[in-house]
């Protein structure tokens, strides 16, 4: 991203599908991450997403949501910094805005001042630029809800037409099989 700036929705979409795949991990042992941006992404083989730096993640469960202020200002969502308590839907507006980056080459409340940017976030105004496809805005706007119940959940996202339609999914999947049997038979080697 800090090369082309923009990215193709496919390759865009890509990641997108790899990151839900990582977070749906996490979520299942009621970890969230709290900060997903891009230098917390790594690409390796064949394309493959390595999600990083889990310096600010935590465990959060019904009875145990979080409310420290963390992460990086143009990703933190409104409950964190209204400074209520919260769950692992952060990290889903996390992803609407990572994917508006990805798509759009800078995040959607960027502003001259951390205030304005602040203020952006909690009045949840999304525009979106006009090469911006419909079922991209759709997507998007459906994560970067204001109310973190309204959030489209990771099962759903995967399911999402602009996933579908763009991730070349069957090959990612098979792209994780290469290198799930090149570690198995690495390690095999070691012992």
């Amino acid at each position: 991203m800090q090369k082309e700036k923009i990215l193709r929705e496919t390759e865009a979409a890509g990641y997108v599908y790899q990151l839900c795949n990582a977070l749906s991990y996490l979520h299942s042992k009621q970890i969230i991450h709290r900060d997903i941006k891009p230098e917390n992404i790594l690409i390796g083989v064949y394309g493959i997403l390595k999600l990083a730096d889990f310096g600010w993640s935590a465990e959060s469960t019904e009875s145990n949501k979080r409310t420290t202020l963390c992460g990086t200002l143009d990703y933190l969502a409104p409950e964190m910094l209204n400074g209520i308590g919260y769950d692992e839907k952060i990290d889903l507006w996390c992803l609407g805005v990572f994917t508006y980056e990805m798509i759009v080459g800078k995040p959607p409340f960027d502003s001259p001042t951390q205030q304005d940017t602040i203020q952006l976030i909690k009045g949840n105004e999304l525009s979106f630029p006009l090469n911006a496809s419909s079922s991209a805005r759709d997507l998007i706007s459906r994560l970067i809800r204001r109310n973190p119940i309204e959030r489209l959940p990771l099962t759903e996202v995967i399911r999402h037409s602009w996933i579908i339609d763009n991730a070349d999914i069957k090959s990612i999947d098979e792209n994780y099989e290469k290198i799930n049997k090149s570690t198995l038979i690495n390690h095999k080697d070691e012992n």
